[in-house]
């Protein structure tokens, strides 16, 4: 209970931060009874894709923002927002990037010597995490076909109640993945 009380000041914070940044946003409260849900939804996604539960605050801030102002934000603002350190949130974003989530470029308003600052938000072109992970059940699904398949083979031979087993299970799991496959398009 004390995890969740906490990340739901966290919470608070983050979008009473979004508010001051981002004066298009015309709410002025913005209450974690409203956003919790969202929070959640965006935790599940990413744990559904084997990413850690913190992922999530930091994808639904991404989208936020593009939803909002369509701002892209910097590893330090998305640090302010969450509260998360930064080593924590360039782990994060170098996941989310590897999933073709995110779109970053460097800061070309930034004038000075050194490194620019990368910018990061979400790509346009990318696929939505529900996607993904529909995506990522269909390879789990063909993975545990030829896993069927390879038990079916060692017990073919010896063991025919085994094998009418495996075979009614991969019909199932067959059909399974074709309407799954269907429906992600």
């Amino acid at each position: 209970m004390l995890a969740r009380h906490s990340l739901y000041n966290q919470i608070r914070i983050i979008i009473g931060e979004m508010n001051k940044k981002m004066m298009d946003i015309k709410m002025t409260t913005l209450s974690l009874n409203r956003y919790g849900p969202l929070i959640r939804f965006f935790e599940k996604q990413v744990e559904w894709l084997g990413l850690p539960r913190n992922t999530g605050l930091v994808l639904m801030t991404l989208y936020f923002t593009k939803y909002t102002t369509d701002e892209k934000l910097s590893i330090d603002e998305i640090c302010e927002i969450t509260r998360y350190s930064r080593s924590n949130i360039g782990f994060i974003l170098s996941q989310l990037e590897a999933l073709g989530l995110l779109d970053s470029h460097a800061d070309l308003t930034q004038s000075g010597r050194g490194r620019r600052r990368i910018l990061y938000s979400i790509d346009d072109n990318s696929k939505s995490p529900v996607i993904l992970g529909a995506k990522k059940m269909i390879d789990k699904l063909h993975g545990l076909v030829e896993t069927i398949d390879s038990l079916i083979e060692l017990y073919r031979e010896d063991d025919p109640d085994v094998v009418s087993m495996m075979k009614d299970l991969k019909e199932d799991s067959k059909k399974s993945l074709l309407k799954l496959s269907q429906e992600s398009g």
